[in-house]
């Protein structure tokens, strides 16, 4: 990655016109290289019959290129867009012979880049208004400049769309680009990277504690914070990057020509420098630091969307890991499956419950010193996809996934070597108290199959979003019960859900007793044995936890029975894994 500083830049206006002699006007009256006084009033005089004021030669101008005809203007319009710098405004003439006309250059531009403001130069005796906006239709995107015109009349024409074309895309505190820059951009480097087949990452960044700062120190202390950490971004981006505000303390960046190893690269340094440059508000330093996700397209990444939401997801878990970190997107395990929040309300099955309630319980860890092998048959046997990594006092200090595993096992001296390389330090873990509705909240915005829970730093058990899902099933049943005055059906079909989990329980239990009958005279249980017997024990456990919960369901139809017929008494679930 390059670190130089970008360019400061300003708006770049596009003239189209068949005469070289006005380009060199055009360039000397707007064009950023002004021109002495002399030549000043001599272009004046030839362009718009008129001197200029001695005032306007100190204006700095603006980034000027010029065509010839209207398909050559189209082609730069194409390729302004395709490098990501693409015009504010473009002076048009009317009369191009032997191309096209200034209405069908306009007509022709608009349909590869709606969003450039238009200045149509025209005689009286070329095109009436009424033939114009027949022609273009009713819009404010263009103007009409009738010939002959004045050096002032351009200077404000110039001057008040590209104005207008900025505050349309930039964010007004900031400076930098906008959101709807964002979606502009995205959609043009996305194309870019797909046809040429070069990586484009993305980078998610979001202040930590940023409301904090707006209730202690106040609205425009955040906001020196977010200019402050704006002009860090820009000072990382390169020239061909592209920074933009997504929205309250959260920014996105975009950087073409990127891997994501890369991308992470950048972040960590940017992050780095965000933390080591405090805002000053009023004498005062402000510090803040960011947690960033990264991501890069991938053959498999379907759509722009969803390479922002893939940093957004890494975003996510650097918060939840602890902040002030940058997370990638592959290490995270992420994919784009967006989830809707449960309503917050009466009906809420979570209300009231944590995360131990719900938590399939921990049956096995790993140790720093297992090897890659043994890691691997564990999830062979196991049928697990990750698994929590401990230290010597029991405590979590990170997860090996299968992934991770399946990335190091062409190399056969990997086998042999503790996991502890292929460990992932930044894991998602939540106290045993943690109220079920922030887990809830995070496994359905992410693509991360489950989070562990743990007490006093010890792994004690797992939630996944089966683990939700089955809670929220369970939960259903019990609301469809308690609506039913009578013995009805729901009732009938609690009954047999229970026989059924009973069932299914006891044959899971003869299972077990045939592999523990199979056991040698010295009852030592064989390697190859014990993934089956944690496999089913797992199973057992979360059967048991069905049926408690469809026991519960039962008793609390039961009351709801009495109840209907006048017994006072409260409709309560209870019981270990079941709705409290």
């Amino acid at each position: 990655m390059n670190d130089q500083q970008p360019l400061q830049r300003s708006p770049r206006i596009l003239v189209i016109d068949d005469q070289e002699n006005i380009h060199e006007d055009y360039r000397k009256i707007i064009g950023r290289h002004r021109a002495g006084v002399d030549e000043l009033d001599a272009a004046a005089l030839s362009l718009f019959d008129r001197k200029p004021l001695d005032s306007e030669t100190q204006d700095e101008g603006f980034d000027l290129d010029c065509a010839f005809q209207g398909e050559q203007g189209r082609q730069m319009v194409q390729q302004a867009l395709d490098e990501g710098r693409p015009y504010a405004m473009a002076f048009v003439d009317i009369r191009m012979p032997p191309g096209w006309d200034g209405i069908e250059t306009v007509r022709k531009i608009w349909e590869i880049d709606s969003e450039i403001l238009i200045v149509i130069c025209s005689a009286y005796s070329d095109y009436s208004w009424e033939q114009m906006v027949r022609e273009l239709g009713r819009t404010d995107r263009f103007l009409i400049l009738k010939k002959p015109f004045d050096v002032v009349e351009v200077r404000q024409f110039a001057m008040a769309l590209t104005r207008r074309w900025s505050l349309a895309r930039t964010d007004d505190l900031t400076g930098i680009l906008n959101r709807r820059s964002l979606q502009e951009q995205l959609e043009r480097e996305w194309a870019k990277s797909v046809r040429y087949a070069t990586p484009l990452s993305c980078v998610m960044l979001d202040l930590d504690r940023f409301k904090q700062i707006n209730d202690l120190e106040g609205h425009q202390a955040g906001d020196a914070v977010l200019k402050s950490v704006a002009a860090v971004i820009q000072q990382r981006c390169r020239a061909s990057d592209l920074a933009f505000r997504y929205g309250g303390e959260e920014f996105c960046i975009l950087l073409p020509n990127t891997t994501e190893a890369e991308a992470a690269r950048w972040a960590e340094r940017t992050r780095e420098l965000i933390a080591a440059t405090p805002a000053t508000y009023e004498s005062r330093s402000l510090h803040v630091t960011a947690s960033m996700g990264v991501a890069e397209r991938m053959l498999d990444t379907r759509c722009a969307t969803v390479l922002v939401n893939l940093a957004d997801e890494a975003l996510r878990v650097a918060k939840q890991v602890g902040r002030n970190r940058v997370i990638r997107a592959s290490a995270a395990d992420s994919a784009f499956a967006p989830g809707e929040l449960l309503p917050t309300s009466a009906g809420n099955p979570f209300r009231g419950v944590i995360a131990v309630n719900v938590m399939s319980p921990q049956v096995a860890s790993l140790t720093r010193q297992t090897t890659v092998g043994e890691a691997a048959r564990f999830f062979l046997q196991h049928g697990s996809h990750s698994a929590p990594v401990v230290d010597d006092e029991g405590k979590l200090v990170g997860v090996v996934s299968e992934k991770a595993v399946l990335g190091v096992v062409l190399a056969p001296e990997a086998w042999t070597r503790p996991i502890d390389r292929i460990t992932q330090a930044d894991v998602v873990s939540y106290d045993q108290n943690t109220p079920i509705e922030r887990i809830f909240d995070f496994l359905s915005r992410v693509s991360m199959r489950q989070v562990i829970i743990v007490q006093d730093g010890r792994p004690v058990g797992t939630i996944s979003r089966t683990s939700l899902l089955r809670w929220f099933s369970n939960w259903a049943l019990a609301q469809r019960q308690a609506q039913s005055a009578g013995r009805g059906e729901s009732e009938i079909e609690t009954r047999l859900r229970l026989i059924e989990s009973i069932q299914s329980l006891e044959a899971r239990a003869t299972q077990l007793a045939n592999e523990l009958a199979s056991w040698d005279a010295g009852g030592r249980m064989e390697d190859d044995s014990q993934g089956p017997v944690i496999g089913s024990v797992v199973a057992m456990q979360d059967l048991l936890a069905d049926i408690i919960a469809l026991f519960s369901i039962q008793r609390g139809g039961q009351k709801t029975t009495r109840e209907a017929r006048g017994v006072q008494g409260a409709n309560t679930l209870s019981g270990a894994g079941s709705p409290a």
